[in-house]
């Protein structure tokens, strides 16, 4: 799995795969390096993080970015259509049906 982060000894960003064969992360900058213990790994996917072990995760979505704000701008102008024609229960209503799509 690739991962991105801040090294804590040297403060730079770094980016790192981490393997089964490595089991470790590791600082190129710098030589800083932490190794991956079996507890930090589940089926190829982080349980904290591997850098600091803190529980707090952030995974990127695997969405495209350019239809995500696509779908962001044809919901804008469905809202911005429905309040030119002097509703906005609807306009409102079709903001919120895209933010709850945009949950899932």
């Amino acid at each position: 799995m690739l991962i991105s982060f801040d090294c804590p000894k040297c403060l730079k960003p770094a980016r790192g795969e981490v393997t089964s064969a490595s089991r470790g992360v590791m600082c190129t900058d710098c030589g800083w390096t932490k190794p991956v213990v079996d507890g930090d790994v589940r089926d190829e996917t982080p349980t904290r993080c591997l850098v600091c072990g803190c529980g707090d995760l952030w995974r990127q979505k695997d969405f495209s970015p350019k239809l995500g704000v696509t779908i962001v701008a044809i919901g804008i102008a469905i809202s911005t259509w429905f309040m030119m024609q002097m509703q906005p229960e609807w306009s409102i209503g079709t903001l919120m049906a895209f933010a709850l799509a945009d949950m899932v």
